[in-house]
């Protein structure tokens, strides 16, 4: 028996008692709660004040040592948000690298620091900021992905999946 199955009899007792605006209390509870329990439905399943859009990974072949990982990063704090780590069990290190264009030459360079501005993206595209995936220790899942962590300054964390994409161009 579910609660709107054990309440039935309340309920019908007080719907249908000759008060009129006791039915309308009623009904009026009953709407505010299924409002409050579908809003709770609707909330996002992390906690962090980020979320991470469009994540995916270059397809390369076996032999390759080192794979580039792309993905967008929102922040919605209002404040600055640092994200400190970003780790994966199926690789040895993650590191952030930016390509920058400096005399004509392509040149890559690590990024201490992943700041996203307040209700302020920070994207990873082919030829800019990227991740670098090194030391594979295990192939992707079933479904051709690797899950990677990220954990902000607060210590949020949270696990998205990144799955291999053929893409051209850029690291």
């Amino acid at each position: 028996m579910n609660v709107f199955q054990s309440m039935r009899p309340w309920l019908s007792a007080v719907l249908f008692h000759r008060s009129r605006p006791c039915a309308a209390l009623v009904a009026f509870i009953v709407s505010g709660a299924s409002t409050v329990l579908l809003s709770l439905a609707a909330q996002p399943l992390s906690a962090c004040d980020f979320e991470v859009r469009d994540p995916w990974i270059r397809q390369a072949p076996p032999s390759v040592p080192v794979l580039g990982g792309y993905m967008t990063l929102v922040s919605r704090s209002d404040q600055p948000l640092t994200i400190v780590n970003i780790s994966s069990e199926n690789f040895g290190s993650i590191e952030a690298h930016e390509t920058v264009e400096k005399d004509g030459l392509a040149t890559m360079r690590p990024l201490t620091k992943l700041v996203l501005p307040p209700r302020g993206l920070l994207e990873f595209v082919p030829g800019g900021k990227h991740l670098m995936l090194m030391g594979l220790r295990t192939p992707p899942s079933a479904t051709g992905s690797y899950p990677l962590t990220l954990t902000d300054s607060s210590g949020c964390t949270t696990t998205v999946n990144f799955p291999q994409r053929r893409a051209a161009g850029g690291h």
